[in-house]
């Protein structure tokens, strides 16, 4: 499984660029390096998981050929999993969004995941709004 945590303030980023250009889905690809994110002409809001951003990282191919099974990924998240993520009570200050084999998971997380454990801590209570979304082969 690989995973990007977004801060509340860059997954109201992504929710509200989505919102000004008509957009209602957010992609999770890995063409150009492994992002969530939302392009509309030559705007774009991107956030590229950890080791996975062409420009800082030139052997993030390697790392996608490691973690993510050799696939090719283009889902399409509806933006109101965002939401709904953002929503939820108490506020979570992170929105996890992780891709594993059947689709890719969008939802709220109280704290970032201890350093070496490569799991996420628990959580107060479970997320009620935990989606899935499997994959569109495109």
């Amino acid at each position: 499984m690989h995973r990007i945590f977004l801060s509340r303030a860059q997954a109201e980023e992504l929710v509200a660029f989505c919102k000004k250009h008509g957009q209602t889905t957010v992609r999770v690809a890995n063409d150009h390096g492994v992002y969530v994110g939302q392009t509309f002409g030559q705007d774009q809001c991107l956030f590229y998981f950890p080791g996975c951003d062409p420009v800082e990282d030139p052997l993030w191919r390697e790392l996608v050929r490691d973690r993510l099974w050799d696939m090719e990924i283009c889902d399409e998240v509806d933006v109101e999993h965002f939401e709904e993520a953002l929503e939820e009570d108490p506020p979570y200050p992170f929105v996890r969004v992780a891709i594993e084999q059947l689709g890719t998971v969008v939802d709220g997380m109280c704290q970032l995941p201890r350093r070496g454990m490569g799991i996420p801590p628990r959580r107060p209570r479970p997320s009620k709004n935990r989606k899935k979304v499997h994959r569109k082969r495109s």
